[in-house]
């Protein structure tokens, strides 16, 4: 079987500064990898081998070049995208089960949403979308100054869960998926400098998504040709 992953590099992922759907991604704002980022961030390493997808291991990502953490705004909040497609050359024909496991760590809290849409065909899945909700950290600048160790910045946020192209109603079977579309929005919210001690208020996003059990004949694709079918706001 097959392993997909998709990860946070540079030139796939798009950036934002404002949510809803009034403000689009463009193809042209891409995010940039951080040449040095912080020495205290977690670090996402995956013990798998994607046999399609992202092959490099994550790296830490925000829209400012690599040299300007210190820029970064108090309480600003970035948008994250990333879309990509999974066509099985020969459509499902016995049930298959789809793992997928999905890994995170921002500086400082976040939001995202991985929302998943099956095709038979050219026709959505009547029974999809899906949407899986990543959620670590407080949207609050108040609040933030009362968290404690460990750190969002600290910590690699894991969950897990599948997907399956069979259904029960009106009578058990087997929906046989061409493709499937697969969405990652994440919204990460910078705190407020210490007012003691370090000044410096370096921020990032890091992410890890794999799709496991998939038929050897998948083929992966990045299509972020478009925006996210229920934007964040």
């Amino acid at each position: 079987m097959a392993l997909a992953r998709i990860a946070s590099l540079p030139g796939t992922t798009l950036f934002k500064n404002s949510g809803g759907a009034d403000t689009p991604y463009l193809p042209n704002n891409t995010v940039v990898a951080l040449d040095n980022p912080y020495s205290g961030w977690a670090n996402i390493n995956p013990s798998t081998t994607p046999t399609i997808g992202d092959l490099d291991l994550p790296k830490y990502l925000w829209y400012l070049p690599s040299t300007s953490p210190f820029l970064i705004q108090s309480g600003e909040i970035a948008y994250f995208y990333r879309r990509c497609t999974l066509t099985f050359s020969t459509p499902l024909t016995t049930e298959t089960i789809i793992n997928i496991s999905m890994q995170a760590v921002a500086d400082n809290a976040c939001m995202a949403n991985v929302y998943i849409l099956p095709y038979i065909e050219t026709t959505p899945d009547p029974d999809y979308p899906y949407t899986e909700t990543f959620y670590f950290g407080k949207f609050n600048q108040a609040e933030s100054f009362f968290e404690t160790s460990p750190y969002t910045w600290q910590s690699i946020n894991s969950k897990a869960f599948s997907i399956s192209n069979t259904t029960s109603i009106p009578i058990p079977s087997i929906k046989n998926w061409s493709s499937i579309i697969i969405e990652l929005e994440g919204a990460i919210m910078n705190y407020a400098a210490s007012p003691i001690g370090n000044p410096l208020n370096p921020a990032g996003f890091q992410y890890n998504i794999e799709f496991d059990n998939l038929p050897e004949d998948t083929v992966f694709t990045n299509t972020n040709n478009q925006n996210p079918a229920n934007p964040l706001k």
